[in-house]
């Protein structure tokens, strides 16, 4: 892997939607692991190598406030699959983009 060009940082997207039908519907990017939520352990692991972060999800963008991240919804996708968070972080000026911070 090649890595970027001094002073340039792709943007990265964190797909967090889906309903998790098979765990209950439970929120996945809020489970624990070692007291340490899943979705913090993805930023801290993307953050150091890309900027900006967005992450893409449905439901109430408020639940990862304290994440500080732009949350990009799948309003209009909810429900077609992985596909969709991608389509909402490509097209999210379009979409309803919240501040969560």
């Amino acid at each position: 892997m090649t890595a970027p060009l001094a002073g340039t940082s792709p943007a990265a997207l964190i797909l967090a939607g889906g309903s998790a039908r098979r765990l209950g519907g439970i929120d996945r990017p809020l489970i624990g692991l070692a007291d340490v939520s899943l979705l913090s352990r993805i930023i801290d692991a993307v953050a150091p190598q890309a900027a900006p972060l967005a992450l893409s999800a449905n439901g109430d963008p408020a639940r990862f406030a304290a994440f500080g991240l732009t949350v990009l919804t799948e309003d209009g996708f909810v429900g077609h699959g992985p596909l969709a968070g991608v389509l909402a972080g490509w097209t999210g000026r379009r979409l309803s983009v919240r501040q969560c911070c």
